[in-house]
């Protein structure tokens, strides 16, 4: 699911506006993913102690990380969505802010995992339906879906707040029904189900 959530979310959220898939839908679902690989490269670093004793592993892991963001620049100047690069550059600084919190202390948990797992998802449904030709009015319905759905992605990633990750997702469902009832949307109903179904899991494994 950590595979897909992203970019699906961009295409998704197009497709509720526009049927085809043009060269910047997909290439604005390559920026998003990129962006979550950098995040998982550059908290593996931050999270693994053994990694953190091999200095080259670590390099060559930031390096990496620092790699996939850089490409996001060269992929929107290609397509002309340069305009975005300003909402990406202040979510990728929300994404880092986040997983300062969650290291900090565990009192930020939740605000932490809306930054770090929740504002990308927002980004993305958000931009995808920009350049579909979205309103603003719908633009921020489907950032705000998203980072309810984000949100809850992230609790699952970390196992945590079971009863936090079904009213994330109920509230979901609820910004999910203001938008155009497209098959697309059905296609979100899905992933929120997939989801829910994951957060039913959590004390199966805890206990396992």
């Amino acid at each position: 699911l950590h595979v897909v959530i992203h970019p699906a979310s961009v295409i998704l959220a197009a497709r509720l506006f526009k049927e085809e898939i043009n060269e910047q839908v997909i290439t604005l679902a390559c920026t998003i993913q990129y962006i979550y690989l950098g995040l998982c490269l550059h908290q593996k670093i931050n999270e693994n102690k053994e990694m953190q004793r091999t200095p080259q592993k670590e390099q060559y892991a930031i390096l990496v990380g620092d790699s996939f963001y850089c490409q996001n620049l060269a992929l929107l100047c290609r397509v002309n969505l340069t305009a975005y690069i300003q909402l990406l550059a202040e979510v990728m600084g929300e994404i880092n802010l986040g997983s300062i919190l969650r290291l900090k202390s565990q009192n930020f948990f939740t605000e932490a995992i809306q930054k770090e797992a929740g504002a990308l998802v927002a980004c993305a449904c958000r931009l995808g339906g920009r350049v579909a030709g979205a309103t603003i009015a719908q633009e921020n319905i489907l950032a705000k879906f998203g980072l309810k759905l984000g949100t809850a992605f992230g609790f699952l990633k970390y196992q945590r707040e079971k009863e936090q990750i079904f009213r994330y997702l109920n509230k979901a469902r609820e910004d999910l029904a203001l938008l155009p009832p497209e098959k697309a949307r059905d296609t979100l109903s899905d992933l929120i189900d997939l989801l829910m179904n994951q957060g039913t899991k959590i004390d199966q494994r805890l206990v396992g």
